[in-house]
């Protein structure tokens, strides 16, 4: 019973998180944060975060209805449910016990690298019903996005209490 009442705890903690996220990046992050056309994207620094501690099924579904609530905001749906639902279940290959001290460094640099690999998959697609070339997406969108969205990690992970990071990740 102690099993179910933790992962009915956990389930109301993603969807907190991702209501809270959802609300965060667009009544706070893009009318204040935003340089330009350059955002850090709180869904993916969630979902990054989520599939890093808690493991790749987890990273994955928060990812995929992180994704599809960003869907409904565009005419192109299920391009993000996929590419978050993606970057949700490889952030949990990222998680390690031996980056632990470290953590507040590395977990940054996962955040970009894979908001580059979220940027991929998206331009990917989106860019075969538009006149630009992937390239030009990468370096003009994604590359400033990711770089923000780590830099954004990295200051959310120094204003949290050392013993609230002072955890293992979910998967080993």
């Amino acid at each position: 019973m102690g099993i179910v009442i933790r992962k009915r705890w956990k389930l109301l903690w993603f969807a907190g998180a991702l209501g809270a996220g959802y609300f965060i990046q667009y009544n706070f992050v893009l009318p204040f944060l935003s340089i330009g056309h350059w955002l850090p994207d709180c869904q993916l620094i969630l979902t990054v975060y989520i599939g890093y501690r808690y493991g790749a099924v987890a990273g994955s579904f928060f990812g995929f209805f992180s994704g599809l609530m960003q869907d409904v905001i565009i005419d192109f749906y299920g391009l993000y449910a996929l590419s978050k639902t993606l970057a949700g279940y490889t952030a949990s290959y990222t998680a390690s016990r031996h980056v632990l001290l470290i953590e507040r460094i590395y977990l940054p640099v996962v955040v970009a690298a894979l908001a580059m690999f979220h940027d991929g998959i998206y331009y990917g697609i989106y860019v075969l019903g538009v006149p630009m070339s992937w390239r030009t997406m990468m370096v003009t969108y994604a590359l400033p996005n990711a770089i923000y969205s780590g830099i954004i990690m990295f200051l959310l992970l120094m204003l949290i209490p050392k013993r609230l990071l002072a955890h293992m990740p979910a998967s080993e």
